[in-house]
């Protein structure tokens, strides 16, 4: 998992936190899905999506107050993680081991990660 995301100082320790835990349970499903049962793929996707959904409410509230512009964008790319993630958990939980598989969640979670990282310019200002 690319790590970069902690990068950019964030003043706020809560929010640090956050991401820190995000990370945290980020890895722990990544590292699990190679040969994981769908059962333990859809607690540690849950996880990470009520994690990422705490996180990404921080940073919003924190660009609002900021009146910044990239409000809009931020939050539109943590909806598709959001949603991306909502899907790898209904999957998991419905056994379909097929439609898991071809969500390729080893590759969008930390890719999407990755690329996030150099938005967070903006929460950390």
């Amino acid at each position: 998992m690319n790590h970069k995301w902690t990068a950019e100082d964030c003043p706020d320790p809560k929010m640090g936190e956050l991401r820190n835990e995000m990370l945290q349970h980020a890895d722990r499903l990544v590292s699990a899905l190679p040969g994981a049962k769908l059962a333990s793929v859809a607690r540690l996707a849950e996880k990470l999506l009520s994690t990422a959904r705490r996180t990404f409410d921080a940073e919003e509230r924190r660009l609002r107050e900021r009146s910044a512009q990239s409000l809009v964008r931020h939050a539109r790319e943590h909806e598709r993680f959001l949603a991306d993630l909502g899907a790898l958990v209904a999957l998991a939980s419905s056994g379909d081991a097929k439609a898991v598989a071809a969500l390729r969640a080893e590759r969008f979670i930390p890719e999407w990660i990755a690329a996030h990282a150099g938005t967070d310019r903006d929460v950390a200002a």
